[in-house]
């Protein structure tokens, strides 16, 4: 399930600070830290390419404007949440949290900031669709039925494992069946390195869906996905979000993939399918055995 947002370089900017601008009157700190220089960094870009709009620059392929174009594009997304829905106290302490950390990630050590990041962004996918309930149980809730969701944004492959029992726990003990969302940039990136320059969008598209599934065939066995098997876990969803150029250098694009996994058969699969139509804009597409086995031959060629 993939969805695809496009902006100029230009228009990206603008939408953050418009963003900046709508978190920091609910109290999220933009004057400095990461989330100041991230829109320091944009607008030196867009000076830089000004003065040669045709040419290539170093920092178009840096890992700071790299990573400023991902962690930029999620607050973005954050910022067209419902205000209604954030007033509570444990609501908007979480996302005056989102300002904090360091402007890189660091894979060994926890990072709430991001955590969070992730966890609004996703709630924000599901407004999109007029599927958010509120932020009252779980990470937050999806309707009409009030599904629980917990996010785990994934920094490095050997926190999947951990992450997964970690939610699984969580859902069990609410009593309620819910959804354990996961984010996959992070180790996907560390794999596969700064998002490249696409030639088309269908070219991003289908990169961030292959990378998505070569990833997980390679790493989600039947035992890790066992060990979250239960009746309060419906299934479980993972993302992976690329963010870069496409066509020109000052084209950006983000697309976002979901890839859904039901731990259930029966009528707890189709009320699965039910609670994660909010996943992408566009239809859902079941994967067989051959497109992931093209998905990592693809991206291993593509590597190498």
């Amino acid at each position: 399930m993939t969805s695809q947002d496009a902006h100029t370089l230009e228009e990206f900017l603008l939408s953050y600070e418009q963003s900046l601008d709508a978190l920091s009157a609910l109290g999220v700190r933009i004057a400095a830290g990461r989330l100041r220089e991230y829109r320091d960094c944009l607008s030196t870009a867009i000076n830089v390419e000004r003065q040669a709009p045709e040419a290539t620059h170093a920092h178009q392929s840096g890992e700071f404007f790299q990573n400023t174009l991902l962690e930029a594009s999620e607050i973005i997304d954050i910022a067209t949440l419902d205000v209604g829905l954030l007033q509570d106290h444990e609501t908007l302490t979480k996302l005056r949290q989102l300002c904090k950390g360091p402007a890189l990630p660091n894979p060994a050590i926890d990072d709430p900031a991001r955590n969070y990041a992730f966890e609004f962004s996703t709630a924000a996918a599901a407004a999109r669709h007029q599927r958010l309930v509120g932020f009252s149980a779980g990470d937050f809730e999806i309707g009409p039925t009030a599904f629980p969701v917990e996010c785990k944004r994934v920094s490095s492959l050997k926190r999947l494992e951990s992450n997964l029992r970690a939610a699984r726990v969580q859902l069990a003990a609410r009593g309620r069946p819910g959804i354990i969302a996961v984010d996959l940039t992070a180790p996907i990136r560390a794999d596969q390195g700064l998002t490249r320059i696409y030639l088309s969008e269908s070219e991003q598209r289908d990169r961030v869906d292959m990378e998505l599934t070569a990833y997980l065939c390679r790493h989600l066995d039947s035992a890790l996905v066992d060990s979250v098997v239960d009746p309060m876990v419906l299934g479980l969803i993972f993302r992976h979000r690329l963010v870069g150029s496409v066509g020109s250098p000052n084209q950006i694009r983000t697309a976002r993939t979901w890839m859904a996994f039901c731990l259930h058969g029966g009528s707890l699969e189709q009320t699965f399918d039910e609670a994660t139509t909010w996943l992408a804009d566009g239809p859902s597409v079941a994967g067989t055995e051959q497109d992931m086995l093209a998905a990592i031959r693809a991206v291993t060629i593509n590597d190498h």
